[in-house]
């Protein structure tokens, strides 16, 4: 092959990288080593070596150091416990299409392995166009639980709800609920309304805030969305996070989660007021949240 269509193709295949890469920012910065960007650099060098075109040579270093990210938002706020983000497929292990783990970005926290039923599907590309791990929109038992409770002041996760326009919910859907049948954090939708169950102060999460707004009982119908829960509306002291969209403790019977989840991000101690509209921002516009 000659060396003009050796650097051709090579170019096709760095434009294509950085075309991948444009659908990965964060609130206009992307992540350190994610995906395409880890891969470039080296190729970028080979393409220069190849070509010996100056001019050439200098736009591709401009490019790689470009493609040379600063830390996202999320990691730079401090008590930060859990972090699992489905733009991050390197962090994802399947068989097939299921999530059997899913490791924690938070160095050295504990990470999240598919329930005793399964795991939902992980799809580069959901019907929101981006990444996610995907819930059949039927009853299931399927979720994803760590091996023990991690207490949390603060929870961001970015979730919709079957195809983002059921009202009501069909069951007692959990959300996420914790390995403690006693002291249980659960957050579950109650049966044919569209809001949070109540009722157990000191078990039912019943308030949640969408997109920043007020906290309140409300959820449905629920589009791709970013969801605040906080300790701070409950009569606990923590939330207990054991387990994602499946009750941890004692029969499921059919309740886990229907649709699709992205994000989570949860914190150990109470962020201030700016911090929490900090995340909250940023993970709207990189969820493309309308």
């Amino acid at each position: 092959m000659a060396d003009d269509e050796i650097l051709h193709r090579a170019l096709i295949d760095a434009a294509g990288d950085v075309n991948r890469l444009t659908r990965n920012w964060f609130d206009g910065q992307r992540y350190a080593n994610a995906g395409p960007a880890a891969d470039l650099e080296p190729r970028v060098s080979t393409i220069a070596t190849r070509s010996g075109d100056t001019p050439l040579v200098t736009a591709l270093d401009t490019l790689s150091a470009a493609l040379t990210p600063p830390a996202s938002v999320i990691e730079t706020l401090p008590n930060l416990a859990l972090w699992f983000d489905t733009w991050r497929p390197d962090t994802i292990t399947r068989l097939g299409a299921a999530v059997t783990a899913m490791a924690n970005l938070v160095p050295g926290g504990p990470g999240l392995v598919a329930a005793a039923a399964g795991g939902p599907d992980y799809a580069a590309s959901g019907p929101d166009g981006t990444p996610g791990v995907f819930w059949p929109e039927a009853p299931n038992d399927l979720g994803l639980v760590l091996a023990s409770d991690v207490s949390l002041a603060e929870l961001f996760l970015v979730a919709r709800f079957a195809d983002g326009t059921v009202p009501v919910w069909p069951n007692y859907t959990v959300l996420f609920a914790s390995h403690g049948d006693g002291a249980e954090s659960t957050v579950v939708g109650e049966s044919g309304t569209s809001r949070l169950a109540a009722g157990d102060a000191a078990r039912l999460i019943s308030k949640v805030s969408v997109n920043g707004g007020a906290f309140g009982a409300s959820l449905l119908p629920l589009p791709v969305s970013v969801l605040r829960l906080s300790a701070s509306t409950e009569s606990l002291p923590q939330i207990t996070f054991g387990g994602l969209g499946v009750r941890v403790a004692g029969s499921n019977a059919g309740r886990s989660w229907q649709g699709g989840w992205f994000e989570l991000a949860g914190f150990s101690a109470p962020l201030s007021a700016a911090d929490a509209a900090t995340v909250e921002a940023a993970l709207i516009e990189k969820w493309g949240v309308t």
